[in-house]
């Protein structure tokens, strides 16, 4: 699967469970990597977020861009797609 979010795009590997969720306020992805949640989304007010929880709730909130993008596992493909 592949999902573009705030100019980047992710390319997820077919074995990985992805849940994907859509509405009028957001779009994006959730998978899970050793026991981590990871969200990627694209939220009309705030921009592209990246949530990440550890089982204790979403510890960590954040935008979504180069520095942040580091975050996603190794597994998870990111490339920055220019916007035209």
């Amino acid at each position: 699967m592949v999902l573009t979010i705030g100019g980047f795009r992710l390319t997820f590997p077919k074995d990985l469970k992805i849940e994907t969720f859509e509405c009028s306020d957001y779009h994006g992805a959730g998978f899970t990597w050793n026991g981590v949640k990871f969200e990627v989304l694209e939220n009309v007010l705030l921009g592209p977020r990246l949530l990440i929880s550890e089982g204790l709730g979403w510890l960590r909130d954040m935008p979504f861009h180069a520095g942040t993008a580091g975050f996603i596992p190794d597994v998870v493909r990111v490339e920055h797609v220019p916007v035209v």
